[in-house]
């Protein structure tokens, strides 16, 4: 107990750090990423290339407007799809955000400069009563 107290500078480095690892988005504040009516604004204003990292399944099953669908697993095979269309914004998302996540750290080495993502993912979308194209029907 006498270190803690001694040494309490040294703690809260610690525990400061550690939050910042369990919370990337507090340590970064440009991560681009955008709420649901915001990705709207946008698409509607600049073009913009949607990217589905979802499965093909979950793909087919519903998804917004004119995206396409390249699975998480499959972003550095088919990242030319990507690349090719660097001059436009590009939106990745998944469901909820953690797989969108991912995607745009991978994206994001490239520098890729227009790169957003979906908060709260296609939940978000479909809570904002925002529009899906579902081809299982």
């Amino acid at each position: 107990m006498d270190f803690l107290f001694e040494n309490i500078f040294l703690v809260g480095l610690i525990v400061i750090s550690g939050v910042l690892l369990f919370f990337p988005k507090v340590l970064s504040r440009d991560n681009k990423v955008l709420g649901s009516k915001e990705v709207t604004l946008l698409i509607n204003r600049e073009p913009a290339m949607l990217v589905d990292v979802r499965s093909e399944a979950d793909f087919r099953a519903g998804h917004i407007t004119n995206a396409i669908n390249i699975p998480l697993d499959q972003i550095e095979v088919q990242i030319n799809k990507i690349t090719s269309n660097s001059k436009k914004n590009i939106i990745v998302y998944c469901q909820k955000g953690v797989r969108s996540a991912q995607a745009f750290r991978l994206l994001n080495k490239l520098g890729l400069p227009k790169l957003y993502t979906i908060e709260g993912g296609l939940d978000a979308w479909l809570k904002n009563n925002l529009p899906i194209i579902e081809e299982n029907k």
